[in-house]
C-alpha cells in the first residue's frame, strides 16, 4: 500500500456499507417516528372531523382517546429501553441519579400536597407536586449535562 493510499479520504468499501447501513437505520427510525405521530394524533383528529362532518358531536368510543395515550405510553416506554441499551455507564448513571431525586420529590410531595390540604382546607390539586418534581428533574438532567 503506498502512502497516497494510506492517507485517502475515501472512505474504504467497510466504512461505506456502514456508513449506507446508518443511514438505512436512520431512515427506518425516521419513518417510524413519524408513523406513530401520526397514528397517535390521528385517532382523536379523525374522529373529530367525522363529528364535524356529520353536523354535531357524536358520543365516539371510549377508546378513540385511550388508543392513542397507550400508544404513547408505549412509545416512551420502548424508547427509552432502546436509548438505556444505548447508553455507557455515565449517562446511565446521570439518568439513576435524576429519576432518584424526581422520585424523592413525589415520595415527600404528595404526602406534604395531602396534610396541606387537610390543615388548610384548601383543595391543591397533587398534579402540582408532580409537575414541581418534573421542574426538577428537568433542572437535573440539564444541570448534569452542562456541567460534564
Amino acid at each position: 500500500m503506498t502512502d497516497a493510499q494510506l492517507h485517502s479520504l475515501e472512505p474504504g468499501i467497510g466504512e461505506a456499507a456502514e456508513r449506507e447501513r446508518l443511514r438505512q437505520v436512520r431512515r427506518i427510525r425516521d419513518f417510524l417516528i413519524i408513523g406513530l405521530v401520526i397514528a397517535v394524533a390521528g385517532l382523536p383528529f379523525t374522529a373529530g372531523l367525522f363529528n364535524g362532518l356529520t353536523g354535531g358531536p357524536a358520543a365516539e368510543p371510549r377508546w378513540v382517546h385511550a388508543a392513542p395515550a397507550a400508544l404513547s405510553t408505549l412509545i416512551a416506554a420502548v424508547g427509552g429501553w432502546l436509548g438505556w441499551r444505548r447508553a455507557d455507564e455515565l449517562k446511565r448513571r446521570r439518568a439513576i441519579n435524576t429519576i432518584a431525586i424526581f422520585g424523592a420529590i413525589i415520595l415527600f410531595g404528595a404526602p406534604l400536597v395531602f396534610s396541606w390540604n387537610a390543615a388548610f382546607d384548601n383543595q391543591i390539586d397533587l398534579t402540582l407536586a408532580f409537575f414541581g418534581a418534573l421542574l426538577v428533574l428537568l433542572v437535573v438532567a440539564t444541570y448534569q449535562h452542562w456541567r460534564a
